[in-house]
């Protein structure tokens, strides 16, 4: 039986029966006294504990970037798909020479009804032309945003793994 201060080990008052806390004289902390042994302290000298072996982390990084690639694939589709669709009825209205249509000359005289027709007609063909060439680049702008976004964190999720890679070989190699 142990009646000793776990603490600093100064040895119990007469008449502490198991059970029963006291007050420790050397240190004032409150000790109850167990009829189990104290257990002995480990020798300072053992050997720490082999690694266990870790299974490889390349399928999950591999998971990842296939999450992550759709993620943004689907992104991409959803906030472009209204300018995909706003372009592909340019296109059937106009046909593929929408890229071609030249800038409107001069103002027609609104007197002359065939020429001020004719001059609304190319100014409004015109402006489909730049409502085209804006939806295509807004398209190519997201396209290129979102590319970025995706290479900038595939490559923070590689320097993550390879570092927590690193790590983990590291303390097992110690």
């Amino acid at each position: 039986m142990s009646l000793a201060c776990p603490e600093c080990g100064a040895a119990a008052p007469r008449g502490v029966v198991a059970g029963k806390p006291y007050a420790c004289p050397g240190c004032r902390n409150p000790v109850l006294p167990a009829d189990l042994p104290l257990p002995a302290p480990a020798p300072a000298t053992a050997p720490a504990p082999a690694p266990e072996a870790r299974a490889s982390r390349a399928p999950l990084a591999i998971l990842v970037f296939v999450v992550l690639a759709a993620a943004y694939l689907g992104a991409y589709e959803l906030l472009t798909a209204q300018a995909k669709r706003d372009r592909e009825t340019l296109l059937r209205l106009h046909g593929p020479e929408i890229t071609t249509f030249p800038a409107p000359r001069e103002a027609a005289d609104p007197e002359d009804t065939t020429k001020y027709r004719a001059q609304v007609a190319a100014r409004d063909r015109w402006h489909d032309r730049q409502r085209y060439e804006a939806l295509g680049r807004r398209i190519d702008g997201m396209f290129v945003g979102l590319l970025a976004a995706f290479a900038f964190q595939t490559a923070l999720t590689a320097w993550v793994a390879v570092r927590s890679w690193r790590r983990s070989t590291s303390k097992a190699a110690a």
